[in-house]
């Protein structure tokens, strides 16, 4: 294992390179109800610990933070519905707190969005896209082609994303890049192209931190019997099979996991998971503070602007706010990860990879979201559940 290092002040240089862009044309639709819910005196049955921090991490009342903890939830499972369509439907969508919801979508989508909207409870806007951007899944793959091209390039470390709105790819790299700005941009729209068939913008940001995967960690999953350890996530399946999902950096396996024997282990290609076979039962608890354990209700991907909760062994209980997706990270010795999410802040620490991230909703009800992957320039990265899918894992639920 390469050592962790631990982040300092960011020294930031940046380029940037414009390429020109078709403006979407958009048709905004409100619904009938006000994103400003009468206050709610009922918990819903969550904690009032749970209600104070939500409401602290996406900035509202807390006397509010039930009815928006529940639209939250109800936009982002339609969202994770719509996204899973094949004709990749969802160009953006973001949670805005007690403003609501805003979702950019493709005229085949436009119709059933547009009726969404009109039902809902709370405020969404819906923008129809007419510039022809990339749906989600799209964008997704965009990101990990580029990054391939980076790889095969001999960068060793970067962060990459295409941002939904402007088109713009942006490439992080630490100072000891062998490439300049310069020589990162053309390569960027050299593979923008080879990607998607047309010129992207292309941000360089040049930083003083490598990125660093968070090993050691949860519910504790030793190393090959330690004394490194990464953090367990959510109970899943594989083909039937029970087992731990955990991140594919943390290896080699433990020989035990929460006092049951391990079996074989199997980690993704090009996504930061990993499933390993724990001989047992199977539980749907998951451990969210020291000694504390949620129950999984459902699962699904986490939607841009959620205000969510994780755990890891090194850091215990922290919350963070969604505020990027499809993105790829390159950890040095390690291969690119894609399929990542990545908030606006950075709380995770070695010893948190593969802790589980979750919401809680009225009911109440936990949802599982992804498991932690590491940390770069200010914001933690996590790979969210659609990544534990592609590789046959299914989480285990109540």
């Amino acid at each position: 294992m390469t050592p962790t290092r631990r982040a300092g002040p960011l020294n930031l240089r940046s380029r940037r390179v414009l390429a020109s862009m078709a403006l979407a044309i958009s048709i905004s639709v409100l619904s009938a109800a006000s994103a400003n819910s009468a206050p709610s005196t009922d918990s819903g049955g969550l904690t009032p610990t749970e209600l104070a921090t939500y409401a602290r991490e996406v900035h509202i009342p807390e006397e509010n933070a039930v009815v928006a903890l529940g639209n939250q939830g109800n936009f982002a499972d339609m969202v994770a519905s719509w996204s899973e369509r094949p004709d990749d439907p969802v160009v953006h969508a973001e949670w805005r707190g007690e403003e609501g919801g805003r979702v950019a979508v493709k005229a085949s989508l436009s119709r059933e969005a547009r009726d969404f909207a009109s039902r809902a409870t709370f405020t969404v806007i819906v923008d129809v896209d007419s510039s022809g951007r990339l749906g989600i899944k799209a964008r997704e793959r965009a990101t990990e082609t580029i990054g391939k091209h980076l790889t095969r390039a001999g960068i060793e470390e970067y962060a990459l994303g295409l941002d939904p709105v402007s088109n713009v790819l942006t490439i992080t790299v630490p100072e000891a890049s062998s490439r300049s700005a310069g020589e990162l941009t053309k390569m960027g729209s050299e593979a923008a192209v080879a990607a998607v068939g047309q010129p992207l913008g292309v941000n360089v940001e040049i930083t003083s931190n490598p990125p660093v995967p968070t090993h050691r960690g949860g519910q504790t999953y030793l190393l090959g019997g330690g004394p490194g350890y990464c953090t367990g996530g959510f109970s899943v399946t594989n083909s039937g099979l029970a087992g731990i999902s955990t991140a594919a950096h943390c290896s080699p396996k433990p020989s035990y996991y929460d006092g049951a024997v391990v079996g074989e282990t199997v980690g993704g290609a090009d996504r930061d998971v990993r499933w390993t076979k724990v001989y047992g039962a199977k539980d749907a608890r998951f451990q969210y503070t020291t000694g504390g354990y949620y129950t999984v209700n459902t699962s699904r991907n986490p939607t841009i602007g959620e205000g969510i909760g994780r755990y890891g062994a090194r850091t215990g209980a922290n919350s963070a706010t969604v505020q990027l997706s499809g993105q790829c990270l390159k950890y040095s010795g390690w291969p690119q990860y894609c399929g990542l999410f990545a908030t606006g802040s950075q709380t995770l620490q070695p010893g948190d990879s593969g802790g589980p991230w979750y919401v809680r909703v009225p009911g109440p009800q936990t949802v599982a979201l992804g498991i932690s992957s590491g940390y770069y320039n200010g914001r933690d990265y996590f790979s969210g559940v659609g990544s534990l899918n592609l590789l046959n894992m299914v989480v285990v639920t109540a």
